[in-house]
């Protein structure tokens, strides 16, 4: 139940930062031509939605559970750099990616009672 009021809170505390940054930091002269604002707006209420979501869908694991899922959201974004960008990664980070999964298998297939 708390994991929208988190998400909201988030969303506010980037936005008061952003603020910030677009008013008093970003003003030079050498800035560069944004997208228009509803753009922006699509943009940020998708990221609400996500953050939420994922927020309230962690809720039904207990905390271990929770810092290993959240940890582990660097193999979806490798596999959509190589889909998505073509990006070329080095030997050590497939290692990486490829150790996070065991280490993941590993320890909810110990773990039986991990999603109550």
């Amino acid at each position: 139940s708390h994991g929208w009021y988190l998400s909201f809170i988030q969303f506010l505390f980037v936005s008061f930062i952003s603020y910030l940054d677009s008013t008093f930091i970003s003003r030079s002269p050498k800035r560069r031509e944004l997208p228009p604002y509803y753009e922006f707006m699509i943009l940020s209420w998708m990221t609400v939605g996500t953050i939420g979501l994922s927020t309230v869908s962690l809720g039904f694991l207990n905390f271990p559970t929770q810092v290993i899922f959240k940890s582990c959201k660097l193999i979806p974004v490798m596999i959509g750099g190589i889909i998505i960008l073509g990006k070329k990664y080095t030997l050590y980070d497939y290692c990486s990616v490829v150790l996070m999964c065991a280490g993941l298998i590993g320890f909810l297939a110990g773990r039986p009672n991990c999603f109550s």
